[in-house]
């Protein structure tokens, strides 16, 4: 896929200076030495404040998730504690924990595993099957830079990652990173801006999301160091 075809948008939505988009002062630094233009792509929200996500993880019972390595450290105690639970569905009976006020069930998550999430989605454009880099930005400061790279697009790292998390991704083996984003953009909804850069070489976009990073210090970037 050529850049040409990937950015091939009528017109292209150049970052502008006004009240609807974003301040270029806080953006030329980077992205004027890049020789790059980032365009917006609008996001769409479905829900928001979804609670105990965690709670409809249902392909494990507690048994059957101790077996595996990430979680074989909490296996002896709970087996002391906890055995009659063994045939329980996981996400069951990590819910009744914490509505019994026992804080043992946050072993069993990511550090951003039971916040509150939202879901959303990238409207329908013609950028969505290519890859690239990508921002949130909040309050015209960049939040976040991220990369899609390989046989990714933005299509499938935003929609079926940031955008919508798994029960799964609570966990101590998911992807505490969508999970963060994710609850961040659930309390600022509607303030977060998106943006991408489509490109095709991966070296070339490995090295720009680096620089960009360095020169910004994005904040939830840093957050997740």
């Amino acid at each position: 896929m050529s850049h040409k075809n990937c950015a091939d948008v009528n017109p292209l939505k150049k970052i502008r200076s006004d009240k609807e988009t974003l301040n270029p002062t806080k953006l030329n630094k980077s992205f004027n030495q890049c020789g790059k233009n980032f365009i917006e792509i609008k996001l769409k929200f479905e829900d928001t404040d979804i609670k105990d996500t965690f709670s409809r993880f249902g392909t494990h019972t507690l048994g059957e998730i101790l077996t595996e390595d990430k979680y074989m450290k909490l296996k002896d105690e709970c087996y002391r504690i906890y055995k009659e639970y063994m045939n329980m569905k996981l996400g069951l009976f990590l819910v009744r924990l914490k509505q019994d006020n026992d804080l043992f069930y946050k072993k069993f998550l990511n550090p951003y595993g039971d916040e509150l999430f939202c879901k959303f989605k990238m409207e329908q454009n013609p950028l969505e099957k290519c890859k690239g880099i990508y921002m949130y930005v909040c309050n015209e400061e960049i939040k976040y830079i991220g990369r899609v790279k390989g046989n990714f697009n933005f299509y499938k790292r935003i929609n079926s990652g940031y955008a919508s998390i798994s029960p799964r991704n609570c966990y101590i083996d998911g992807q505490a990173t969508n999970c963060h984003i994710n609850s961040i953009i659930n309390n600022i909804g509607s303030k977060v801006t998106f943006y991408v850069m489509p490109l095709e070489d991966d070296e070339e976009i490995c090295s720009l999301e680096r620089k960009l990073i360095k020169e910004n210090q994005p904040e939830w970037n840093i957050a997740l160091k």
